[in-house]
């Protein structure tokens, strides 16, 4: 989900439009730890995903790739790091 997250994150700029990515944060982080979470933080996650849905209709679809290709290279530079650390 970090990955996504970023994703939509590195997208803004280019494609001018504004989302608060912080409450699906919230709650992949609460995942990852362990720690306990409410319905209301899933609800406002769920919220952001929808968003997201939204968005990406009025996307260009090859200009959504590119931005997904770069992700997925930034993804494996950062696993290839970790895997050296």
């Amino acid at each position: 989900m970090v990955g996504w997250i970023d994703l939509w994150r590195n997208m803004q700029p280019r494609f001018g439009y504004h989302l608060d990515l912080a409450p699906l944060e919230k709650l992949v982080n609460q995942l990852d730890y362990g720690m306990p979470t409410t319905r209301r933080a899933v609800q406002e996650a769920y919220a952001v995903i929808n968003r997201c849905r939204e968005i990406y209709r009025t996307l260009d679809v090859y200009a959504v790739r590119e931005e997904t290709k770069k992700e997925q290279q930034r993804i494996a530079e950062d696993m290839a790091k970790e895997a050296t650390a």
